[in-house]
């Protein structure tokens, strides 16, 4: 069982000692557009601080509860923060996404491919922990 490690305005997160599974659990909060990376810069403060080995462990970034947005503006504010969230998650063992829908699918695998990164996006919670969990080769998150 996961247990809650911190919570803020945009995230929860959350550690599952036994699977070496970290979750990252987005909040309905809408995303300011000022928002400077504090958020990621916390995500990686908080797993020091617990003592939990990124190397050691899977992080699954539910984007299930995110209110969906893709206008102009946001689309240039989340860029730079995008880049961020990708140099935070290579630190991990493996890492993946988890939407609610095929849209939010789509646009998260564009932002992926426009910053050339590899990484899974799924929209099955069950299947995305699989892919997390497993241990038969270690697979580091590609760029």
């Amino acid at each position: 069982m996961a247990k809650v490690l911190a919570e803020s305005l945009l995230w929860t997160l959350e550690y599952d000692e036994a699977r070496h599974l970290l979750l990252a659990r987005r909040t309905k909060a809408p995303w300011p557009l000022d928002e400077q990376g504090g958020s990621f810069v916390s995500l990686n403060l908080t797993v020091r601080a617990e003592g939990i080995d990124p190397h050691k462990t899977s992080l699954l970034v539910d984007l299930r509860n995110s209110p969906m947005r893709n206008d102009e503006e946001f689309e240039h504010a989340i860029a730079a923060r995008r880049r961020e969230l990708d140099s935070a998650l290579r630190a991990f063992a493996r890492s993946a996404y988890l939407v609610r829908t095929p849209a939010g699918k789509l646009q998260i695998q564009r932002y992926l491919r426009e910053d050339g990164v590899s990484r899974p996006v799924f929209d099955d919670e069950a299947a995305a922990i699989r892919y997390l969990v497993q241990r038969d080769t270690v697979h580091r998150t590609a760029r």
